[in-house]
C-alpha cells in the first residue's frame, strides 16, 4: 500500500478521485481511521489508508494527501518572424500574433495543462 502518515483534519484523495477528510486515527478497530465523504457519508480504513485488507487495491484506498489545485491561465502568442512562443507578454517588435489561451492547473509538483475555448 502507502507509506501515507494518516492525520486528523487533514484531507486525502481515494484511488478514484474523491476527497475525504480524516476525523480519527485511534479507534479501536483493525479499521481504526474514520473520515467523511463530501456528501456526509462516513467511512472507515485501516492505518495504511486501505478500505478492504483483503480486496487488493480498491477505488477508496486512500493514495495521497489532497493538495487543492492552483488554476493560472495564459495567453499564448507566436513570433512570426522567429518562430519564438511567449506566455502572457508580448516581445518588443510588433511581430506577435495571438495564439489562443491555456490553463495549467497545478497539484504540488503534479500538473495539466488544457485549451482554453476562444
Amino acid at each position: 500500500m502507502t507509506d501515507l502518515k494518516l492525520e486528523p483534519g487533514k484531507s486525502y484523495e481515494t484511488r478514484d478521485g474523491r476527497v475525504v477528510r480524516v476525523l480519527c486515527v485511534d479507534r479501536k478497530h483493525v479499521y481504526s481511521v474514520v473520515a467523511l465523504y463530501p456528501d456526509a457519508i462516513v467511512g472507515t480504513w485501516t492505518l495504511n489508508g486501505e478500505k478492504y485488507i483483503l480486496n487488493g487495491n480498491h477505488a477508496d484506498d486512500l493514495i495521497r494527501e489532497h493538495v487543492p489545485a492552483k488554476v493560472v491561465e495564459l495567453t499564448v502568442t507566436q513570433n512570426s518572424q522567429t518562430g519564438d512562443w511567449c506566455a502572457d507578454k508580448q516581445g518588443d517588435s510588433g511581430n506577435w500574433e495571438y495564439r489562443g489561451r491555456i490553463r495549467i492547473i497545478l497539484r504540488g509538483k503534479d500538473f495539466d495543462v488544457e485549451k482554453v475555448n476562444d
